[in-house]
């Protein structure tokens, strides 16, 4: 078996190579390319994969793990968003449950709604 795993993060993209035939694992690092995370993937594939003298073709499992999302998200960073949602269900996610850390607290601070409410339309049904 020859698997690989791909970390892609907001600075840098890691790469692992697990060579069973080998018994070797090769990593390789190369920095992230925000606007296109795919480039740098593509660059870190071939260039480890060369250097280790292994075809892409003979790879039985690819493994990709990222941050962009969740930097995107903290970050404030992401595309404009709108939802659909049934009708009657327009501010459920921003309701929320009744669970938080104290539940009595009534004055418990809630996160912003990932999508704002003009942006949150209610269909008859989905």
């Amino acid at each position: 078996m020859r698997a690989i795993g791909v970390d892609v993060g907001g600075t840098f993209t890691d790469l692992a190579l697990w060579d069973e035939v080998r018994g070797a694992l090769a990593v390789f690092k190369l920095p992230s390319v925000p606007r296109d995370p795919a480039t740098g993937i593509l660059e870190g594939l071939k260039t480890l994969t060369g250097r280790e003298g292994v075809s892409p073709d003979s790879l039985t499992f690819v493994a990709h793990g990222t941050t962009v999302a969740t930097n995107a998200l903290l970050e404030g960073k992401g595309a404009r968003t709108g939802l659909l949602t049934t009708r009657g269900f327009r501010d459920l996610l921003e309701i929320a449950r009744q669970k938080r850390p104290h539940l009595y607290d009534l004055q418990a601070d809630k996160p912003l709604p990932l999508v704002p409410r003009h942006l949150r339309h209610e269909v008859r049904e989905r």
